[in-house]
């Protein structure tokens, strides 16, 4: 099962205002199709565990494998970008990456 993709849709890529709430998606250049799982990671890494029932019923169909596949992206690539972070000395950055990994973790 293949789905368009962002390709690369993770917190930095996310704009989001000063409540907290999404108003757009940048950096479009890994679209491309593939697994669901990989855009469906942000269900892990940016939503509280509260949310994701209702992501998911919104969402529609995503079988327990995809979601599996879904969260371990969702530990994979903070944790690439915490790398990055603390070779540049991004403590922001750094910060939040272990913000998404907790919640990714977190059931």
């Amino acid at each position: 099962m293949n789905a368009l993709l962002h390709g690369d849709l993770h917190f930095k890529n996310m704009l989001v205002n000063e409540n907290g709430i999404v108003s757009g998606i940048i950096d479009w250049g890994d679209l491309s199709v593939g697994h669901p799982a990989c855009d469906l990671s942000v269900a892990y890494s940016f939503l509280p565990q509260y949310a994701r029932g209702v992501f998911f019923e919104t969402y529609g169909v995503a079988d327990e494998e995809t979601k599996l596949l879904a969260r371990l992206i969702a530990v994979y690539i903070p944790a690439l970008i915490l790398m990055q972070a603390v070779d540049d000395g991004n403590e922001a950055i750094a910060t939040e990456a272990k913000s998404n990994i907790m919640r990714a973790l977190s059931d």
